[in-house]
């Protein structure tokens, strides 16, 4: 397996490692003086900064590169969560819809259920897929279907509810 730039690399001191991983830690406005002074408090040591092999080491390791790839690491995991969270949101609105186009059977739906549930989906579609225009046109297009759906249900003519849905959208700023 190889080893990510963060992990204890060959020939690496334990005790140099774990000052690393404490430096690593600190996230991006990180210092060796920060470390130092943590080290420096739990083991009763003097003087602000670092002496000077803690620069040495730090650079013949590669502290700065190793922490950087962290910080992407870590970056590209936050941005995996958050696309994974959107896609459950989206999921969840979407089954809320079904679910209500289901149980309508006569029933009126709201304006507001489906303003509410629409901007939610919307939204987060716009944030997953960084506002590009061939995935707004997809938006556009599932959200047709969805108003023929509706309208289907409710014995209405599909192009007069995307009239007025769209109007009751941009009322509500989720269109322009």
């Amino acid at each position: 397996m190889h080893a990510r730039p963060w992990d204890r690399q060959p020939g690496e001191d334990a005790r140099w490692y774990a000052r690393f991983t404490a430096y690593r830690l600190l996230g991006r406005g990180r210092t060796l003086e920060a470390v130092w002074r943590q080290e420096a408090k739990d083991h009763q040591k003097t003087g602000k900064y670092p002496p000077k092999h803690w620069y040495a080491v730090a650079a013949e390791w590669n502290w700065k590169e190793r922490a950087a790839a962290w910080d992407i690491y870590q970056a590209e995991q936050d941005a995996q969560y958050q696309m994974e969270r959107r896609r459950a949101i989206i999921t969840k609105a979407l089954e809320k819809l079904e679910k209500r186009l289901d149980d309508l059977d006569g029933k009126p739906l709201t304006w507001r259920t489906f303003a509410d549930v629409m901007s939610t989906l919307f939204g987060e579609q716009r944030i997953e897929y960084d506002q590009q225009p061939a995935q707004q046109l997809n938006v556009t297009l599932s959200m047709r279907q969805t108003i023929e759906q509706i309208a289907k249900a409710r014995g209405i003519d599909a192009d007069e509810l995307e009239r007025r849905t769209f109007e009751r959208l941009r009322e509500l700023g989720v269109v322009s």
